[in-house]
């Protein structure tokens, strides 16, 4: 059984990144031409936006969880962001007033089924939009050396200050997920969201841990398709490692879920380069 349930949680997440990498990679191609990189903004000037946001985001949070002791407010932010990418996907997809009727329909699935399964579909969509429309307006070697910080952040903020540790039980706590819910067993899709806990049969995977591996796929899918071949199956790899060592813990403690998946990625992305 708990094999089976391994190479399940194993199965949905590769499904999982892999769905959202090439809904990110659509988007960019359908909403814009192959890229002329020359006309992007400037690697500083994308990194350094790109991480004061990042970093004034995940303060504005931590101010907020201390302040705040319901869940309304962080279930409002975080589904703000999950609409807002889904709209941005569609738009790019069909057009902005099949987006805004691909939206509607997503936000009444969101409320007439609170399972599980749901969830993670619009979840997957939602972080695709976020890729692709980031992504999309990036020049790779920006995304990869955001990417390369983000992941040493990672570390840190799991080992060493433990904030992102702490934010992320506090938030379960608290029953708003931000991130993807991973069943051991296929039946537990249809369970309603509140009943997923970790260690009880789900795990759960960051949508930072999905975001930024796809930005990179999106980024170089708009100069190159082709070439975000193996980006994206890097950061598959990435994720299955990721898996392994997870899993391999006698007790399951939270990892920095972003290295092992950003090291995929950013390989892919050397690879690419001599293809």
């Amino acid at each position: 059984a708990d094999a089976a349930a391994t190479a399940f949680v194993l199965a949905e997440t590769l499904a999982a990144l892999a769905a959202t990498f090439g809904l990110a990679t659509w988007a960019v191609l359908a909403g814009t031409a192959i890229a002329d990189i020359a006309g992007l903004p400037s690697e500083g000037t994308v990194v350094w936006t790109f991480l004061a946001a990042f970093a004034s985001v995940t303060l504005l949070l931590l101010l907020l969880l201390r302040v705040f002791h319901g869940s309304r407010l962080f279930e409002a932010i975080f589904l703000l962001a999950v609409f807002t990418g889904i709209g941005s996907l569609f738009s790019a997809l069909v057009g902005p007033a099949g987006a805004v009727l691909c939206t509607a329909f997503a936000v009444f699935l969101y409320y007439g089924s609170r399972s599980v399964a749901i969830f993670d579909l619009l979840l997957i969509a939602g972080s695709a939009g976020i890729a692709a429309n980031l992504g999309g307006s990036m020049r790779p070697i920006g995304v990869a050396i955001i990417l390369v910080i983000l992941a040493g952040y990672d570390i840190v903020a799991v080992y060493v200050t433990k904030h992102m540790v702490t934010m992320a039980e506090t938030l379960l706590r608290r029953r708003v997920f931000f991130a993807i819910i991973l069943p051991e067993r296929p039946s537990d899709f249809l369970l309603p969201v509140t009943e997923a806990d970790p260690g009880g049969g789900f795990v759960f995977l960051g949508t930072g841990d999905v975001i930024l591996p796809a930005l990179l796929v999106a980024s170089v899918a708009r100069v190159s398709p082709f070439a975000a071949i193996p980006v994206a199956l890097g950061a598959l790899l990435g994720a299955a490692a990721l898996h392994v060592m997870f899993l391999s813990q006698k007790v399951r403690r939270p990892m920095p879920a972003l290295p092992p998946i950003a090291a995929g990625a950013l390989l892919g992305y050397l690879l690419s380069a001599f293809l």
